[in-house]
């Protein structure tokens, strides 16, 4: 008798709680690869995506001499949009005061000139997200939004 592939019961249960199996066979002999065939593969999770933001000063001369001689700040992102899953944003403040970054709720420390800081935000839901950028000097905040694809 020749082995033709392998049968196996895998650990997590069906509906009902019976047991799951699957098969796996050798395509091309010894050397390939096993597909498996039934059950329940692997579950891979998506990767996670890391975004640079850079918070700059805007050269706005109006907007500075109407708001107290400090022009405004804008965020600059290294991808115009991300998937559903968690994202790691980076943000690195090159403006002249403290800002803090904040996205679909989630917010960082404030964050000193020269400075950055580390946010982790999963997203669930395809969309349209909220983008803020809080100044510590200013009445008003910088806005905007990023999308949010399957």
């Amino acid at each position: 008798m020749i082995q033709q592939g392998q049968v196996f019961k895998l650990k997590t249960k069906g509906p009902n709680g019976q047991p799951l199996w699957a098969y796996r066979y050798r395509l091309e002999g010894r050397g390939s690869e096993r597909p498996q065939v039934g059950g329940r593969g692997l579950a891979r999770s998506r990767p996670i995506l890391k975004v640079n933001v850079r918070i700059l000063q805007a050269s706005d001369r109006v907007y500075a001499a109407s708001n107290g001689g400090t022009p405004p700040v804008k965020a600059f992102f290294s991808a115009k949009e991300v998937n559903v899953g968690p994202v790691i944003f980076v943000i690195h403040n090159f403006a002249q005061d403290y800002q803090q970054f904040s996205v679909a709720g989630a917010y960082t420390r404030l964050i000193g000139p020269g400075g950055a800081a580390v946010l982790k935000v999963t997203f669930k839901r395809p969309g349209k997200y909220v983008v803020g950028v809080l100044s510590e000097n200013r009445i008003q905040g910088t806005s905007g939004l990023l999308t949010v694809i399957k």
